[in-house]
């Protein structure tokens, strides 16, 4: 398994104008600051609270990502996907 797990689903919900909620393992210094990181369960459940309660939130937070998603340099992502099915 790769070293470093490498998000696609994460980019997959950003390029959807979904926000996002990850534990802090996931590599993500790429995918932009607009990712929501828990460094723990409580931190996970009280985004995902926010995310639930707060629309205005949400929706801004997911345009964002969207907008986020749209600046990758697309040969940094075929890269990372290299990188995990070389370490497989």
């Amino acid at each position: 398994m790769a070293k470093r797990r490498f998000g696609i689903v994460v980019l997959e919900a950003m390029a959807s104008n979904l926000p996002v909620v990850i534990f802090k393992d996931i590599c993500i210094e790429e995918f932009g600051e607009n990712i929501l990181v828990a460094n723990n369960e409580e931190e996970f459940i009280n985004f995902a609270k926010k995310l639930v309660e707060d629309e205005v939130f949400r929706k801004e937070l997911g345009e964002k990502l969207k907008q986020d998603a749209l600046k990758l340099d697309i040969r940094k992502v075929v890269e990372k996907y290299l990188e995990v099915f070389k370490d497989e």
